[in-house]
């Protein structure tokens, strides 16, 4: 399901789908730490996969743009 999520993002240069297992590897589980805090949301893909994950999102960026990506992902299923 996860890999699905991902191919529906549109390419960002300089985004982090490549560093997600490593990412992801590092965080605690849902269970023990429920909300995920992405302040660099730049092409949605750690919040989207966190979502998919478990985690209650709050994210942000200083680009208009991510910002609205961020929303229709983020906060629609």
């Amino acid at each position: 399901r996860s890999a699905r999520i991902l191919r529906a993002l549109p390419p960002y240069l300089g985004g982090k789908r490549k560093l997600l297992a490593a990412i992801f590897r590092t965080l605690p589980r849902p269970t023990d730490a429920p909300v995920l805090v992405d302040p660099f949301l730049g092409g949605v893909a750690v919040s989207l996969m966190a979502k998919a994950r478990g985690f209650r999102v709050l994210a942000n960026d200083i680009a208009l743009r991510s910002v609205a990506i961020g929303r229709a992902f983020i906060e629609n299923d």
